[in-house]
């Protein structure tokens, strides 16, 4: 009998662990990922765990057009049926395409693109919409901050 209840309660234990970790991996909604939360979290060599467990799975993943490198999208806000049309375009397995038409008529609040070398972040890239312009946010690889309008 002891044996049982002890079985039980590490059962019970693992779950509740289990549970609180994909509780904490998805506790942010994608209204409360904003700007601000991007460049204050996300930074050169983090390992897709942590990525994970602050923004929770990728909506896209595959390369980059230019040179091939591992690439996460996150369509911030879209709908659950949002698709990327330009990805679709450019070629299987290519994530990275900025949809401007999406992010100006509010489809998508934010794209943030990761490309990944060794399973850490080699450069982040956040679109968005700030004051009726397009904005992209990057942190490079140096940990350089540069803005494209």
């Amino acid at each position: 009998m002891k044996k049982w209840t002890l079985v039980l309660l590490i059962a019970a234990f693992g779950f509740l662990v289990g549970w609180d970790k994909q509780e904490s991996a998805t506790s942010f909604e994608s209204d409360e990922i904003t700007k601000e939360f991007i460049e204050k979290n996300l930074d050169i060599g983090m390992t897709e765990s942590q990525v994970i467990d602050l923004l929770g799975e990728a909506d896209a993943i595959g390369v980059d057009a230019k040179d091939a490198l591992p690439s996460w999208r996150y369509d911030i806000g879209a709908p659950g049926d949002y698709e990327n049309e330009i990805d679709k375009q450019l070629g299987e397995g290519i994530v990275d395409a900025i949809d401007i038409e999406a992010i100006q008529n509010g489809t998508v609040k934010m794209q943030l693109f990761i490309n990944w070398e060794d399973g850490k972040i080699i450069h982040v890239a956040n679109s968005y919409l700030e004051n009726g312009e397009s904005v992209t946010y990057h942190l490079l690889g140096d940990g350089t901050i540069k803005y494209d309008k």
